[in-house]
């Protein structure tokens, strides 16, 4: 029984979180580049600000994560916009590459990334082949499935394989409707089981939660927010993450996430994804997108 002083946390009222629903879309579309994409900047080593005029970084994959994120929360125009800057972007063999510029492989994670948003919202762009296509980065024959489209070294060295990447994989093939079979489901079952720290790409452990959420791994849901830092060391990402992963209810993490809103809607860009020894990247359209889904599910 409560104590008869305590007093707990109360949900946000619906005309605050509509309220902050309503700036936070607008912010959003504010972000959108002519071209439909959204920026992506890495972190600087100097003062740990993601800032425009860093180093060059090609925006698609912020704009996969922002889709996957808030795409239903955008204005018709703004979506389409922003889907047909993914379709565009597909190479003559189907798949998708993180940054051309870098001459690095294609990799199963903006593939499978780009096919569920084509999935959710240009269903007629998805091929017959298309899972196929993205089945053939499984690793024969126990898997998982590897990060990126190369048999050579060192792209194709077993410790590139991610788990949130195969979470990734496998919400593409669901969208697809080509949902995993036995054996995939088995191998991300002990990946997750397995998974007590930050992914080989990804910067925190929740985005872990996060993405297996997205796949319907729900029971691995739990273990990732004890593994993550105390509420109140959480960046508004980690936040958003965390809210999603309880389905909302935790009245403290929305009045935080709430509160850490800024005065033009948006919220502050955090590390997001690494690789290489490199410093992450990340965007405030990052972490608008997933606030947005956060906050949108406690409607």
């Amino acid at each position: 029984m409560l104590d008869q002083w305590e007093i707990l946390p109360m949900a946000p009222t619906s005309a605050r979180l509509q309220s902050s629903l309503v700036k936070g879309r607008r912010a959003l579309e504010s972000l959108q580049s002519r071209d439909g994409s959204f920026a992506f900047f890495q972190q600087q080593p100097i003062d740990h600000a993601f800032m425009p005029g860093g180093p060059p970084t090609d925006p698609l994959f912020a704009t996969l994560t922002v889709l996957l994120a808030a795409g239903d929360q955008l204005s018709k125009p703004s979506l389409e916009r922003a889907v047909m800057s993914i379709a565009i972007r597909r190479g003559a063999d189907g798949h998708w590459n993180y940054d051309p510029a870098l001459g690095i492989p294609s990799d199963s994670d903006d593939t499978a990334c780009a096919l569920a948003v084509l999935a959710r919202f240009s269903p007629e762009q998805i091929r017959v082949s298309d899972a196929k296509m993205l089945r053939s980065y499984w690793r024969s024959p126990a898997g998982p499935f590897r990060t990126w489209n190369s048999q050579e070294l060192p792209w194709d060295r077993s410790d590139r394989d991610d788990v949130v990447v195969n979470c990734n994989v496998a919400y593409a093939l669901k969208c697809m409707g080509s949902p995993l079979n036995r054996a995939e489901r088995r191998c991300l079952e002990s990946m997750l089981s397995m998974a007590d720290q930050r992914s080989r790409y990804y910067c925190s452990v929740l985005t872990v939660g996060y993405a297996a959420r997205r796949a319907g791994f729900d029971p691995y849901l739990s273990k990732c927010v004890r593994l993550a830092s105390p509420a109140l060391s959480l960046n508004s990402l980690e936040m958003a993450q965390s809210l999603l992963i309880a389905g909302g209810q935790d009245a403290s993490l929305a009045d935080a996430l709430l509160t850490g809103q800024a005065s033009d809607g948006t919220w502050p860009a955090a590390p997001w994804c690494d690789g290489e020894g490199l410093h992450p990247w990340g965007s405030r359209a990052i972490t608008t997108a997933l606030c947005l889904e956060a906050l949108q599910q406690l409607k």
